[in-house]
């Protein structure tokens, strides 16, 4: 983990806002709502969100309650565009309720701060940062 975070750190960090900026909205889109079994594909989507709490810290030199802010509004944008996509059809009734969006999207945006505040204060307390 400390490779991915010194090589992300050495990578232009535009392009990389960028892709995560992407990455927030359309599994905001795609993932909702969670499955909450033990399956393959949410084991994997729990590394994931951590790694990308990892990706954050190593290009973000900004305070984490931004980030955390950032997080959860580019999710935020995510919902409104699956709203979007279901308006209108029997699945949006049954999956856009109020249970749905805080199960999905409240673990979903703390698996992101646990894996950003995990790599500040692991990498950058052991000098990884420099």
């Amino acid at each position: 983990m400390e490779e991915m975070y010194k090589r992300l750190q050495a990578m232009p960090r535009k392009w990389l806002f960028l892709v995560i900026g992407v990455f927030l909205i359309f599994e905001a889109i795609f993932v909702f709502p969670l499955q909450y079994e033990l399956s393959i594909f949410n084991a994997l989507l729990v590394y994931i969100y951590v790694e990308l709490g990892v990706a954050l810290s190593a290009i973000t030199t900004h305070n984490t309650g931004k980030v955390f802010l950032a997080v959860a509004l580019l999710n935020l944008v995510g919902l409104g565009l699956r709203t979007w996509l279901e308006w209108g059809e029997y699945s949006m009734m049954r999956d856009l309720t109020i249970d749905n969006v805080m199960l999905t999207y409240c673990p979903i945006v703390i698996m992101i701060y646990i894996g950003y505040a995990y790599a500040k204060y692991r990498f950058e307390q052991s000098g990884a940062s420099s």
